[in-house]
Order: structure tokens, then sequence, then C-alpha cells
């Protein structure tokens, strides 16, 4: 199975003309080639990954080294996907599908950050899952973000960020720690190795991993190889006592294999100082031409380590020269009613709700949580009066939504960074997602890095820290639009 380093590092990736040594694949844009994509999946039947949506009917699907069906997937899960499609592809077959998760094992800590996020530890990694944005599945089928808990035995896909930690797509349960030892899957750095003979035995993280009776994954050298720090999977039993894992398979993670001329990579940004100077996205190293194209354009305003991120360009000797750089982050986040029926535009693909125009293309998951829900939700659908709970990227002033819920009427909410503000004495307020927002005595914050009660606080934050990401609420009012903010919660 092609994995490689791909799945350590949670990348997402589409190659057009995988031939190595280069090549544009020629041919007009109804000419099929073969293609990859890895990412997560959210749209099942016809699998959405990386912006194609893929024929899944005819393929075949493993779960690791067990084979299954297309029915079996399910959104949030990290798949690889082998297939064909045209050279501009929106749509594509697929022919094989690998899915693997990112961690196995039993929950040790639960810590909840706010209402909607919080932090498990599971063999040592930090995952991070978010009310709304990761999936949940397993048993039983109640199983979710509020009932999680200690001892739980679950399996994780998502991303792995440059600190090793885990941003959550899917959670599924697979049981409850009992007395026996929990077989256990992590990934990450192997460090501080000893040879065989002498212990077997590396470190990820704060988790010693023996090695001793592993299966290497075929490597011919596996010690030499341990020795040079790489990235691994390990599959294996934990001793929760010795908080120690005794290896049965240790798979080293090698990187990008061949030159292509066509390389589309979404994962996590670390290493970044900035956008001129290189970096790495979910640990493939990347430099930047001269000419990088940013999207949207003051994309480099936004950037930190530990935001996703989308880069295109040419693979050469396993460094990728990024000619585009996309954000990816889903941080956008739209909560409100539709105010009129043309606020829905089926043939454009597109919703404007709270004012913000939301881009729905078949890459997005729409689902109905109303009460008498439709299945499958469509945009056809949706109309006047309807509650929706959007979550996607902001792209130059348009949303690219990743979900769509229609909801039960709720609180009016809006997430996205701060594009700029007019501080107190004048007319305070901020604006994100081009939506201009009132602050005034009544407003309340909370989760900020340091002590902001009030407004002359909150405004001084953002001249230290105009980009950053805030959520804001409005608890009464009309449902379809905010404009005093009730409450502003930092995000990031």
């Amino acid at each position: 199975m092609e994995w490689g380093r791909i799945l350590a590092s949670g990348l997402i990736f589409a190659c057009a003309a995988c031939s190595s040594g280069g090549g544009s694949g020629g041919g007009s844009a109804a000419d099929a080639v073969t293609a990859k994509a890895q990412g997560a999946i959210t749209v099942i039947g016809s699998a959405a990954v990386t912006g194609t949506v893929w024929d899944t009917d005819g393929a075949e699907v493993f779960f690791g080294d067990v084979e299954g069906v297309p029915a079996d997937l399910a959104p949030g899960m990290v798949a690889l996907v082998q297939g064909e499609r045209p050279d501009a592809p929106a749509e594509g077959t697929a022919f094989r599908v690998d899915v693997e998760t990112s961690a196995e094992g039993p929950i040790a800590s639960r810590v909840d950050l706010s209402e909607d996020l919080l932090e498990l530890e599971i063999v040592g990694r930090t995952v991070r899952a978010e009310r709304g944005a990761t999936f949940f599945g397993g048993l039983p089928a109640d199983f979710d973000f509020d009932t999680l808990a200690v001892d739980d035995l679950v399996a994780v896909w998502g991303f792995v960020d440059g600190d090793e930690g885990v941003t959550a797509t899917r959670i599924e349960k697979r049981g409850v720690l009992g007395g026996a030892s929990p077989t256990v899957r992590l990934e990450g750095r192997a460090t501080s190795w000893m040879p065989a003979g002498d212990g077997g035995s590396f470190e990820i993280g704060d988790v010693l991993v023996l090695y001793e009776d592993a299966d290497l994954g075929g490597g011919s050298d596996g010690g030499a190889t341990l020795a040079d720090e790489p990235f691994v999977t390990v599959d294996g039993v934990l001793d929760t006592a010795a908080d120690e894992v005794d290896a049965d398979r240790v798979v080293i993670r090698t990187g990008f294999e061949g030159d292509f001329e066509d390389l589309q990579i979404e994962g996590i940004l670390s290493g970044f100082i900035d956008v001129r100077t290189p970096f790495e996205v979910g640990g493939q190293r990347v430099e930047p031409i001269f000419f990088v194209d940013l999207v949207p354009d003051d994309l480099e305003n936004i950037l930190v380590d530990g935001v996703r991120v989308e880069v295109e360009g040419r693979l050469l000797d396993g460094v990728l020269s990024a000619s585009v750089l996309r954000l990816r982050e889903a941080e956008a986040r739209v909560v409100g009613e539709i105010a009129e029926p043309e606020d829905v535009n089926v043939d454009a693909g597109t919703i404007v709700l709270l004012g913000v125009t939301i881009q729905v293309d078949g890459t997005a998951l729409l689902e109905d949580l109303a009460n008498d829900p439709v299945d499958p939700l469509t945009l056809a659908d949706l109309m006047a009066g309807d509650s929706l709970d959007v979550r996607g990227t902001d792209l130059e002033g348009i949303v690219q939504a990743t979900t769509v819920r229609r909801t039960e009427p709720g609180d009016v909410l809006l997430r996205g960074r701060v594009q700029g503000f007019v501080a107190p004495p004048d007319h305070q307020r901020f604006t994100t997602l081009g939506v201009p927002m009132r602050t005034d005595a009544t407003t309340s914050y909370s989760d900020f890095p340091v002590d902001v009660t009030t407004e002359d606080d909150f405004y001084a934050f953002l001249f230290a820290n105009l980009y950053a990401l805030l959520e804001t609420t409005d608890l009464e009012g009309d449902p379809t639009l905010i404009d005093l903010a009730a409450s502003v919660a930092y995000r990031e």
C-alpha cells in the first residue's frame, strides 16, 4: 500500500500526470489521466476528496489489510483514492480506496477547552475535536462529542500537525478499556533510538515503543533507518501502567517517490517564517517560487504554524516548488436563517446567509438535522425561514462550504478572522467575513489569551492581533442578520 509518509503527516494530495520524471500529461481537458487523492471524505456514495467527487461504485475498498465495500466509507475518514479523472477534474472514477486511522487506543484524558472544543489524550497523542466539525460513529449509535469519555476505546482519523497532535476529522468508538491490554496505533517521529539487542526501543513523544520483536515493514535495516528519526506508524499492545507500547509492526514512512509536474498537498503548516522561506506542510518540505500565488491575497497575514493550507506546484527530488498557496482551514462558520427565497441560487450553487455568500459544490456535505429531515438534502430543498449551520473556508470574501446543516432555530453566530475595526470613542465595530458588527457595554468577551473584559480591552487586543479568529453571537433579534455582538469569543 502506497501511503508512505503521506499518512503519517496527515497530508492530502492530488496528482495529475503521475508518471515519474515529469510531463504535464498533455491532451485536452476531456482526457482522463491517472490520479491519486488523499483526504477526509465529505460525501458518501460518491466520495468527495480534495475537490474531486469520486464515483466509488466499482472501487476496491480496504481498511488496512481488511477488504471492505464502498458502503463502509463514512464522512471524516481519511482515504487514499486511486483512480482516473479529467485534466481539469471535478469528478473522477475510483479504482481503489485505502482507509487507515491516525490513532487507535483508549482515551486517557478529556479536557473541554470550550463548549465546542475539546482535547483528548490517546496513546500519548493530543487529539483535538470540534463539535459539528468532527464526525462520530461506531457503537453505541448515540456516541458523539458529548458522550465520549475516559477509557473509551476509539479509532481516530485526522490531520497530524507539526507538534504531532491530531486534528480529528472522525472518531469511532470500538469498546471500553477492560482488564486486557488494548491494541493501539500511534504515529509520530521516532526519537531516542536504541538498537535491537540493546533494548530495541524508541520514543514517540512521551511513549516508549519496544520494537525488538516487531515486523519493521519490510525494511532491510530497520535499526539504521530508525536512527535517522523518521516518521513511523506503530501497531502494538499498550502497557497502560508503564505507558509503553510493545510493537507488533512498525512502518517507516518514506517521502514522495518520483517527480511530479502537478502536485497538490493539503496539510498542517509548520516551520513557517514567511511565504518566501522554505516551510513544511504535513511534513513535506516546500520551497515557494518567487511569484507564488496567494489565495486569498492577504494570506501571508493569516498564516501561522498550525493552519491548514493547500500547496500546488512541482515535486522534484522530494522538494515541492510551490506556485500556489491556498488557505484550507475550515474556520469560517455562519449560523442563521435564510432571509429571502432568492438567497438560495441552485443554478449558481450559492446561499446568502447573514449577508455572507456561501459557495456549495459537490464536495460539500449537506445534512438535514431539523424535524422531518430530508435525505439526501439538496440546495433545492432549502427555502426562506430555514435555519442553517454552515462551516467552510473564507476565500476572498466567499465562504467555500465544507458542511451545510439544516437545523432547528437557535442563536445567530458568525466565525471568521477580523478584517478591520473602528475603535472607541468612534462607532465601535469590527468586520469578519465582510459583515460589520457593533459592540457596546453589554457585549461579553471570553477565551481570550489575555484579560479582555471591556470594549477598551477588546479593541486594544485587536490593535495587536488584527487577524484574530473570533466567534460572535447574537442571542436575540432578527435571525437573518447579525448587527450587535452579544458575545465575542477568541477561537485561535
